[in-house]
């Protein structure tokens, strides 16, 4: 398993008063050889009205196959998510299920989903994981 993180700036977010960021992504293989990406990105807001205001979230959520609320904007296809947006306190953060595509353009994602991205459970399982690391790298002063 390989992962990056980056911490180049997202002009959209931050002319909507986001104080700080951090974005990555994981990129593995299942027991099967099968190939998974997830990209993450975490946002930290003045306050959390401005959290809750983020572009990030409208945009998700006029997305076809959207779901909203409880603090999260989700968007499917099929069954699985594509992309899970949620908000806590002053910080939104972002899982991205990504299909992975061999250098010909052929897909190389999951054979146990019809849209050969994670399952509910593992991008839910992802995200929990996601919050609580992003959350303190947030909180920690970036060293220049």
């Amino acid at each position: 398993m390989s992962r990056a993180v980056s911490s180049a700036p997202v002009e959209y977010m931050f002319a909507a008063e986001a104080e700080r960021q951090i974005a990555g992504y994981v990129e593995g293989r299942t027991a099967d050889g099968e190939h998974l990406v997830l990209g993450m990105q975490a946002r930290r807001f003045a306050t959390p009205a401005d959290a809750r205001a983020a572009p990030i979230l409208d945009a998700l959520a006029a997305c076809e196959g959207s779901q909203a609320g409880d603090g999260r904007v989700r968007v499917f296809e099929g069954t699985e998510p594509a992309v899970v947006a949620s908000v806590e306190g002053r910080d939104v953060f972002v899982v991205r299920s990504a299909r992975p595509v061999t250098t010909e353009g052929e897909d190389a994602g999951l054979t146990a989903t019809e849209s050969s991205l994670l399952p509910e459970a593992s991008v839910n399982a992802a995200e929990e994981w996601w919050q609580a690391q992003a959350a303190a790298a947030l909180s920690r002063e970036p060293r220049g």
